[in-house]
């Protein structure tokens, strides 16, 4: 038997911008730089004897088996896998929930990739090419979920990743995660209502050059989230949990993905976590700080 436990760790957007309407595939081309934080379930993989069959274990009931992200990555991986070698194994997957769901952190996608990332690790028999193509058709953001990447300018929609410059050195983070729901549903559609094509944007390129440079107040002033203003608008506690971060010492506050999670970015620890602390009192529950050692830890040990 062989077993591995690893973070699935998610992301979140420093930017990320939407490009026209529609294509033809029923995706949007987007810009988006995506940064890996020190948050993620715990996926524990474990290889027996068997005739190739999947089983999986969730803490949480987010879903059914065979919808779970990180189920279909092994089903894929195995179908792969079985045009080269014989299966002759099952693949027991368990999932220890710890990044909110429904938060625009890419929880489930960084599951995939994980469990997509292991059994690479500990199989072989599958070109890295491949891992990658599967990765893609699994979801937009499960591409960059994969270990080789930390930060990266992602285009497409979403799954063309380039490796770039990472947060700077002494980045701490807050990540909350509203007590109220956001309904996501039809959000695309509400962007191409309110703004149409709209192919003028740079802010991507530009926060690109001011990771490279380390430029703090520079990170801070090219953020965007394209859909920040329609969640904000369906639900106000986003904007709150913003302007509270900021409040308290944040030189860069926003919403990530499609939200509803809204994370801090520091450059001294103790204002990270009084601001944790401050969003707590307000009996957010969902409320994570990472130090800058977190952000090195989970460099150096994927």
């Amino acid at each position: 038997m062989k077993s591995m436990t690893k973070t699935a760790y998610c992301k979140i957007n420093l930017t990320l911008e939407i490009l026209g309407t529609r294509r033809g595939d029923g995706f949007h081309d987007l810009k988006s730089v995506m940064h890996k934080i020190p948050l993620g379930d715990i996926i524990t993989l474990q290889l027996k004897e068997g005739q190739g069959r999947i089983f999986i274990n969730c803490s949480q009931n987010v879903c059914k088996d065979e919808d779970n992200l990180a189920y279909r990555a092994a089903v894929q991986y195995l179908q792969s896998y079985q045009k080269s070698k014989n299966v002759d194994f099952d693949v027991y997957i368990d999932v220890e929930k710890v990044t909110p769901t429904g938060a625009g952190l890419g929880g489930g996608s960084a599951d995939a990739a994980c469990v997509l990332d292991m059994l690479y690790e500990m199989t072989g028999g599958v070109d890295f090419y491949d891992v990658e193509k599967i990765a893609a058709r699994l979801g937009s953001d499960v591409v960059f979920c994969l270990d080789r990447y930390k930060c990266a300018y992602c285009t497409g929609k979403g799954e063309i990743c380039t490796s770039i410059a990472t947060l700077p050195q002494n980045t701490c983070i807050v990540v909350a995660k509203p007590t109220q729901s956001l309904n996501t549903k039809g959000i695309y559609k509400s962007y191409d209502e309110l703004y149409g094509d709209n192919y003028q944007k740079n802010r991507s390129e530009q926060m690109k050059a001011a990771l490279e440079w380390a430029n703090v107040k520079n990170i801070a002033e090219y953020f965007v989230n394209d859909f920040e203003e329609i969640c904000i608008a369906r639900l106000g506690q986003i904007g709150v949990l913003k302007e509270t971060i900021k409040e308290n010492g944040a030189y860069l506050s926003g919403m990530s993905g499609s939200g509803s999670a809204v994370f801090g970015l520091f450059d001294e620890e103790e204002k990270c976590f009084e601001c944790k602390k401050k969003l707590e009192s307000m009996g957010i529950t969902d409320v994570f700080a990472f130090t800058a050692q977190d952000f090195e830890k989970m460099y150096c040990c994927e």
